[in-house]
């Protein structure tokens, strides 16, 4: 806390400091590299960190298993503790209590630790740490790392050598400026739909230290201080007009004095929170809505036309629609709208409902239907559904952006149907419907807003629900016990009942994210062991790094898997009999027959390793035989044996084993929560055992056993959306909540406290020695004295005699 110049202590606001976390880590990270760059003379280059993760930067030439190896002290000791800790589980049947996670986070760090010897001065040091480098990587290493690195010590340039274009007002200077903040905003812009200075600052960061970009600029030998002002104009020109656009809604009566802070910025805004788009994203989310309500004529089949075929498909498959997927296939095929949305919550029976609409389509020749999914593994598996080629919705753009000969060409009639559409990102469904307009197609958005949303700018799914309308699935098919299937639909939309039968079931198991991980993995081997189609699955990367460390150790053990392997870029190792799965497209790689490549999402099986680190695998659902040479295994290839909910949704399975922590959203519950026919339980990390680390300690809640129950975690977790609002739904909600009466009522009684205090404070001097009134100006409950006393005013009592 601090105290004011008034003499009141205050807290700082949290959420201005969490929004600006990253901006700040990012200026340290590139103040860093310019520094060390211009000390030393090194080059920096740009290092892949796995999938979803943004490149980091690394002193060019330098092995990354010199850099692990010696980065390596931290992770000995992680592991060596969560061994003490698992075997004290297995021991006990428990967590340690406090004193006795203590004393086993000082035994991992005492047989992890080095033996001390006499302080070495950095000459020694150096000497030791050149001796290990040669002993462990041979005797060639040190002259490859400093022929790799370069003369270090003798700076390449000085501050005074940096361009002259960054000079500010020189046309040097302007065109860098303005090339830097297009760049800035083409990245924010395709990966978020509104954003803040805070996302400008953080994108302006890492671009100020991309080692293509330095070169390219010749900013290598830029000083600090030319950096600062290059970054403050580059946010200037990338927030101002004609780049971003303020959404902000206009203040409704203007603050006087008092009730503004020193920069004139007034007290009820928080700093530098101001929301900005750009026309790019509104003219987008325009495009989608005037399509999605607009109807065209077209003449092409009737409604009375589909329930024919529908009819005569389902005798013919044996398959009844329900209401809603007659329904939803109708509209699909007849609504005159070149945009329909089509919502369906997870097990609703959407697959089922497009097979109805692919055979509508061909028994009618009014068009054909062009499926397309969010990646090239979901595309696979949609277009076996559907017995029709699908494609990943990046591919179906690039091919038409570059004319592949080979892409699907579009024709009138066609219908373009974009599975998990939530996913898709607003610019693709921009560009999918202008191509399908041109030829005369409609687009089909088939999803669920309340499911995860794109990992690029967003919302507009919702946007399309709530303004145009959505032809809505409302039967749960796919849980075979009725009150999970309604359970889960409260789940979709917040509503804290739903976790009364996930518990009166059994379901909810909470404890010690270390406990909660054990348990997971258990529950999940024992239905695997059992032949049940299983999934394991959490909301991070690094927890499903944890259990698929895990589940190989004890196939190994088991004779499974054999314990040797290839190193992956995560830190796990792969080997013969493990489940894997390719993280990256390339079409290049492909079974003797062509028929399959590998794509991001497949899963496969480990049936030999080469000894150049190549592996051949088993596709998990056609058998198709791959190789995967050493670069790819390296790069993209990862353990199968837990996933991620991004990854798993649009699965189903029979059971699943979901591990919950508090920092996910309700979008990740649902999703786990729904994959499962049969079962899904839910293991809630309610605190973790106590840090190894003691500056990690500082936090008791976090740790505290005590601290909170696993309900209440996860009603935390239905409090909280993750998904993105559309550019039009933020602006819209703005307005509202400028003009809300939650919004106005609390700010009109707090410029009333504020001109009102001084009549107060002279009352209580009046009435008051001056030695109370110099105690109550100091206590902490002062403030609240001045609010009751106004109070009692407004009922009808003179401040005078309340104070009697």
């Amino acid at each position: 806390k601090v105290q004011g110049v008034d003499g009141i202590w205050r807290a700082l606001d949290a959420r201005g400091l969490h929004a600006l976390a990253v901006t700040a880590s990012d200026h340290y990270n590139t103040r860093l590299q310019a520094h060390v760059s211009h000390r030393l003379g090194v080059r920096f280059a740009a290092r892949p960190t796995g999938r979803g993760k943004r490149e980091i930067m690394e002193v060019a030439g330098i092995d990354q298993r010199v850099i692990d190896h010696f980065s390596r002290r931290r992770a000995q000791l992680e592991a060596r503790y969560d061994t003490l800790l698992a075997a004290y589980r297995t021991t006990h049947g428990r967590d340690p209590d406090f004193a006795t996670a203590r004393a086993l986070a000082e035994r991992a760090n005492l047989e992890t630790r080095r033996a001390k010897g006499p302080v070495r001065s950095l000459d020694h040091m150096r000497a030791a740490w050149r001796q290990e480098l040669t002993d462990v990587f041979g005797p060639s290493a040190l002259a490859a790392l400093t022929d790799a690195v370069g003369p270090v010590g003798e700076s390449t340039a000085t501050a005074q050598d940096g361009p002259a274009s960054l000079a500010p007002g020189t046309p040097g200077h302007d065109r860098l400026v303005e090339h830097l903040a297009g760049r800035v905003l083409d990245v924010v812009q395709n990966e978020r739909s509104t954003w803040t200075q805070w996302n400008l600052r953080a994108e302006t960061e890492r671009a100020l230290r991309h080692p293509a970009l330095l070169a390219e600029h010749h900013l290598d030998a830029v000083s600090a201080a030319d950096l600062d002002r290059l970054a403050e104009a580059v946010l200037a020109r990338a927030a101002g007009p004609g780049m971003s656009l303020r959404i902000d809604p206009p203040t409704l009566i203007t603050e006087p004095a008092n009730l503004r802070r020193a920069d004139g910025a007034s007290v009820f805004t928080r700093h530098g929170m101001t929301r900005y788009t750009s026309q790019a994203v509104l003219d987008a989310e325009g495009r989608l809505l005037t399509a999605a309500t607009t109807p065209r004529p077209r003449g092409d089949l009737t409604p009375a036309e589909v329930d024919a075929v529908l009819g005569a498909w389902q005798q013919e498959v044996g398959t009844t629609l329900d209401a809603g997927q007659a329904g939803l296939v109708t509209a699909f095929a007849t609504d005159a709208r070149d945009l329909v949305v089509g919502l369906g919550p997870a097990g609703t029976g959407k697959t089922t409902a497009m097979r109805a609409l692919k055979a509508v389509l061909d028994h009618t020749h009014t068009g054909r239907l062009i499926p397309l999914a969010t990646s090239a593994h979901a595309a696979a598996i949609l277009g076996a559904e559907l017995g029709v080629r699908a494609e990943n919705v990046h591919k179906f753009l690039h091919d038409h952006t570059t004319q592949n000969p080979r892409r699907i060409t579009l024709a009138a009639g066609d219908v373009v149907l974009i599975d998990e559409a939530g996913m898709a990102g607003t610019p693709n469904l921009d560009h999918i419907l202008a191509l399908a307009q041109r030829a005369g197609a409609t687009v089909r958005l088939l999803g669920d807003d309340r499911q995860l949303a794109a990992v690029e700018s967003g919302g507009a799914l919702r946007l399309l629900v709530d303004q145009a309308g959505a032809v809505e699935l409302d039967v749960v098919h796919r849980f075979t016990n009725p009150e999970e299937a309604a359970a889960t639909l409260q789940l979709r939309t917040g509503d804290h009942r739903a976790l009364a039968f996930y518990a009166d079931h059994g379901r909810v198991h909470g404890g010690s994210a270390q406990e909660m991980t054990d348990a997971a993995y258990a529950a999940w081997l024992v239905d695997v062991t059992a032949g049940k189609t299983s999934v394991l699955a959490t909301t991070t990367t690094a927890d499903v790094t944890r259990l698929a460390t895990r589940a190989r150790a004890d196939r190994v053990a088991s004779g499974h898997v054999e314990a040797g392997g290839v190193l992956l870029h995560d830190g796990n190792t792969a080997g013969v009999g493990d489940w894997i799965v390719t993280r990256a497209n390339d079409r290049r790689l492909t079974s003797l027959d062509r028929r399959t490549w590998v794509r991001n999402g497949d899963a496969w099986r480990v049936i030999h390793r080469r000894d150049d680190g190549a592996l051949t695998v088993q596709h998990l659902r056609d058998a198709a035989r791959v190789v995967l040479p050493p670069g790819y295994v390296a790069a993209h290839v990862e353990l199968l044996y837990a996933t991620t909910a991004h990854r798993v949704q649009g699965a189903t399975v029979d059971t699943a084993h979901a591990l919950i922590t508090g920092e996910a959203a309700r979008e990740h519950l649902y999703v786990l929560a729904t994959r499962a026919r049969h079962a899904t339980h839910l293991y809630v990390a309610t605190h973790a055992v106590l840090p190894v680390d003691e500056d990690e300690r500082v936090d008791r809640r976090s740790w505290d056993p005590a601290g909170v129950d696993a309900t209440v975690v996860l009603q935390r977790i239905l409090d909280r959306e993750a998904a993105e609002t559309s550019a039009t739904g933020a602006i819209t909600d703005a307005y509202a909540t400028a003009a809300s009466l939650a919004t106005l009522v609390p700010r009109y009684e707090h410029a009333i406290a504020v001109f009102t205090a001084p009549y107060y404070e002279r009352v209580l001097e009046e009435r008051l020695d001056a030695i109370d009134v110099a105690c109550a100006r100091t206590d902490d409950a002062y403030p609240n004295l001045l609010v009751e006393l106004r109070r009692a005013h407004q009922a009808g009592w003179q401040p005078e005699r309340a104070l009697a």
